[in-house]
C-alpha cells in the first residue's frame, strides 16, 4: 500500500524558492545600473526657442531726468471706515439727510468715475451719502485699466489706480461696475449711456470724483436734503409739459447741470439721439461738441442748484467730519501742524480714541457746518491757488507701487494723456474749423462738421497748451481764464477762525463765494498733508474743470 502526499505541502517550497530567484535578479539589476553607463536623455522632438541676443557692441540708453524726492506716502483718509467690518460700524447719516425709509418712486441712480486716486474718489462717495444719497443708488465705476487686480487685492494703496472693491460694497454699500479697458473721457460718458439703456435706464445721474457735496443746511424750511431736492428737479423734469418742441414732442430735455457738470441729470434718449459723445475728441473740447450738437437737435438744458458742491484737489484729513457729529474740542479739531513738521505719519481720528458710545450728533446749521463750508471753501481756492498751476499736480505724483499688476510709470502715463488731449483739440478744429466752444454763435449747424474751413477770428486765437514741462508736472495751467462771473468775491482773512481759540459766529460766517479764492492760499490740518488728488473733468471753454477722469 502506497502511502499519499499532499500536492499543498509543496506548496511552501515553491514559494521559498521563487522569493530567491527574485532577490537573486534585484540584485543583479541594481548592480547592473551602477556600472552601466548613463544613457543621455533624448532631446525633445519640439524646437526650443531662445531670444537672440543683438551682436555687436550696444548703444547707451539716455534717460530723462528723475524726480530727486521720493514718491509721498499715501495715507487713507478715512480710518473708521479702514477699521469697519460692516456697515454698521460707520457713523450714522445726519438725521435731517437720512434717505426715505422707502425708496422714492423713481429710479436715481447716479454714476461716479474713477481712474486715479482711491482718496479723492472715497471722498466723493462719503460726500454723496452723508448728503442724503442712497448708496445703493451710487454706481462707481472703475476706469483703471487695471482689469480685475483690485477687486483681487493685488494693488497697494501706494498705486494711482487703487481702489477697495471691499469697502465700497460692504462698508459704504456703493455698486462697482468695471469698464473693460482704459477709457477716455467720451469714452466714459459712452460706457454710462450703455450701461443705462441696458438696464432700461431712462435717465441717471453722474457726477466727477473730485468734489464734496454738502446740502445747505442753512436753507429756510421746509428742509430737504441735497438727494430729495435732485429728486424734485427730476420730478419737474418728467412732468408733462417741461420740455416739448414745436411739434409738440414732450422729453426734448437732454441734461441738467448742477454747477455745471460737476453733479448732472442726463437723458439717455437725447444722448442716444445725437450719437453720444465724439470719441475721437478724448477730452478738452469733447463737452462744447456734444452741448452744441443737443442743442442743435433741439434739446433744453438747466442749470439748477440742489446744494453746495466743491471742485477740489486735497482731500480732508478725516472724512468723518462729514456725518456731523460733535468732534474735539475746537483748537484740537482745527489745528495746523507747525510749519516743517513731519505730518506724513500715520493719522488719528478727529474724534479722538475709538468710543463705545456714537458721538452726538453735531446742530444743524450750527457752528460746525459753518467751520466745515469754510474748509470746503478754502479747498477749492487751493486747487485754483497760483493761477491754477495746482489744478492737475495730484495726477503724476502718487508713484508707489512698483512691481504690481499693470502698474504704470506715472510721469509716462501723464504725458500720454497730455498728447491724446493735443490730438483731440486738434480733431475738433479739423471738425468745426475753430478752437471756440461756443459754435452756434459763429453760424455753424450739425451738418457743417467736417466741411468748414478754418474759421478766421482776429480775437480768437488757440488755447494756449496747459501741459507743464516735462520736468515740471505740477506747473500745468488750466486753459483760458474763467468767466466774470465765477470771479470770487474778496473775503477777509478775519472770517477765517482762528487755530488756537474757539470761533465766534462772526468767524465762523459762511464764505460769501463758493467760487475759487485767488488769494486763499492757507492750508489746514483737513488737507495740509494729504496729497493732491485733484480733478477729474472736462471742457475747452473758459471757467470750465478739466478733463482726467478717463
Amino acid at each position: 500500500m502506497h502511502r499519499r502526499y499532499n500536492p499543498l505541502l509543496l506548496l511552501p517550497i515553491f514559494s521559498f524558492l521563487l522569493s530567491l530567484y527574485s532577490l537573486r535578479n534585484g540584485i543583479h539589476n541594481r548592480v547592473l545600473d551602477r556600472y552601466q553607463p548613463s544613457v543621455p536623455a533624448k532631446s525633445p522632438s519640439f524646437p526650443i526657442w531662445e531670444v537672440p541676443e543683438p551682436e555687436g557692441p550696444l548703444p547707451t540708453p539716455i534717460h530723462k531726468p528723475t524726480p530727486d524726492t521720493p514718491p509721498q506716502k499715501i495715507v487713507d483718509n478715512f480710518p473708521r471706515a479702514a477699521e469697519a467690518k460692516s456697515r454698521k460700524d460707520l457713523p450714522p447719516v445726519p438725521s435731517w439727510n437720512r434717505p426715505p425709509r422707502k425708496h422714492v418712486p423713481e429710479k436715481t441712480p447716479i454714476f461716479v468715475g474713477f481712474d486715479r486716486n482711491w482718496l479723492l474718489l472715497q471722498q466723493t462717495v462719503v460726500g454723496l451719502i452723508t448728503a442724503g444719497w442712497p448708496p445703493e443708488d451710487i454706481y462707481v465705476v472703475e476706469n483703471t485699466g487695471a482689469m480685475d487686480s483690485n477687486k483681487k487685492g493685488l494693488l497697494s494703496l501706494q498705486n494711482a489706480f487703487y481702489l477697495d472693491h471691499h469697502r465700497l460694497t460692504k462698508i459704504f454699500g456703493v455698486h462697482v461696475i468695471s469698464t473693460p479697458t482704459l477709457l477716455n473721457f467720451a469714452q466714459l460718458q459712452n460706457f454710462f449711456l450703455h450701461v443705462a439703456l441696458k438696464r432700461k435706464w431712462e435717465y441717471y445721474f453722474w457726477s466727477h470724483m473730485d468734489i464734496i457735496t454738502l446740502a445747505d443746511e442753512d436753507m429756510e424750511e421746509p428742509y430737504k436734503s441735497m438727494y430729495m431736492r435732485a429728486v424734485d428737479v427730476l420730478r419737474e423734469t418728467l412732468a408733462p409739459g417741461y420740455a416739448h418742441d414745436r411739434s409738440g414732442r414732450e422729453g426734448r430735455w437732454s441734461i441738467r447741470f448742477f454747477n455745471f457738470d460737476w453733479l448732472a441729470l442726463v437723458n439717455a434718449a437725447a444722448y442716444a439721439e445725437v450719437g453720444g459723445f465724439d470719441t475721437r475728441i478724448g477730452f478738452y473740447n469733447t463737452d462744447c461738441d456734444m452741448y452744441n450738437r443737443l442743442e442743435w437737435a433741439g434739446f433744453k438744458k438747466n442749470d439748477d442748484h440742489i446744494g453746495a458742491i466743491y471742485d477740489v484737489g486735497k482731500t480732508l484729513r478725516d472724512l468723518e467730519v462729514l456725518y456731523r457729529r460733535k468732534p474735539k474740542p475746537f483748537e484740537e479739531y482745527w489745528m495746523i501742524p507747525e510749519k516743517g513738521v513731519d505730518v506724513t505719519g500715520k493719522w488719528t481720528s478727529w474724534y479722538g480714541p475709538r468710543k463705545t458710545v456714537e458721538p452726538e450728533e453735531d446742530e444743524r446749521d450750527g457752528s460746525g457746518y459753518k467751520a466745515l463750508k469754510i474748509q470746503l471753501q478754502r479747498l477749492q481756492d487751493d486747487k485754483y491757488s497760483d493761477g491754477g498751476a495746482a489744478r492737475n499736480s495730484w495726477q503724476s505724483k502718487q508713484a508707489g507701487g512698483q512691481g504690481e499688476p499693470y502698474w504704470q510709470n506715472p510721469e509716462g502715463f501723464e504725458r500720454t494723456k497730455w498728447m491724446s488731449v493735443d490730438l483731440g483739440r486738434n480733431i475738433y478744429h479739423e471738425k468745426w474749423g475753430t478752437w471756440d466752444c461756443d459754435l452756434r454763435k459763429m453760424g455753424l449747424k450739425a451738418e457743417d462738421a467736417w466741411r468748414v474751413e478754418e474759421y478766421h477770428d482776429p480775437e480768437e486765437t488757440k488755447p494756449e497748451e496747459e501741459k507743464p514741462e516735462e520736468s515740471k508736472p505740477e506747473d500745468r495751467q488750466p486753459e483760458g481764464e474763467k468767466p466774470e462771473e465765477n470771479k470770487p468775491e474778496e473775503k477777509n482773512e478775519e472770517s477765517i477762525p482762528k487755530q488756537d481759540s474757539q470761533p465766534s459766529d462772526q468767524q465762523l460766517q459762511e464764505p460769501q463765494s463758493q467760487q475759487p479764492h485767488p488769494e486763499s492760499k492757507q492750508e489746514d490740518s483737513q488737507f495740509k498733508d494729504s496729497q493732491p488728488v485733484g480733478q477729474s473733468s472736462f471742457g475747452g471753454q473758459p471757467g470750465r474743470k478739466l478733463t482726467s477722469e478717463i
